[in-house]
């Protein structure tokens, strides 16, 4: 099975920060950065296969789509690849965090700055750990 890991956040700065800490952690070595949702998205339908598996790190607040139009975005895409999501947000809002815990294939969620050692405890989760 093929495993990528998308950044999704409108920010440059954090993009590169995520991207350089995927590879640190020894998670991917090669994330693809997205800049909202929407293109995240589009590339996830454009690239659907019964054979790929999603890690998103997606952030909540964004300009075009949101973390949370991504979400219903692919949920009512109805794809054959694994979407696996951690939600990245600076909110430390609690009804951010229950409605993230809404959506099956939200895995965690962190609040910024993210951290080495948040990208490498992904590595040991179990629906990830086999895709690595």
């Amino acid at each position: 099975m093929r495993f990528e890991v998308l950044v999704i956040d409108d920010d440059q700065i954090t993009l590169m920060l995520h991207k350089t800490l995927v590879a640190r952690a020894g998670l991917h070595n090669d994330a693809k950065k997205f800049l909202n949702g929407k293109l995240a998205l589009d590339y996830i339908i454009n690239n659907d296969a019964d054979d790929v598996a999603y890690l998103a790190l997606l952030d909540i607040n964004m300009p075009v789509m949101d973390g949370w139009g991504f979400l219903e975005g692919y949920v009512n895409a109805s794809l054959k690849s694994k979407l696996f999501v951690v939600m990245i947000t600076s909110s430390v809002d609690n009804p951010d965090k229950s409605r993230a815990e809404a959506y099956p294939m939200v895995i965690d969620y962190f609040t910024k700055p993210v951290v080495k050692t948040q990208i490498e405890k992904l590595r040991e989760h179990p629906e990830i750990q086999p895709l690595i």
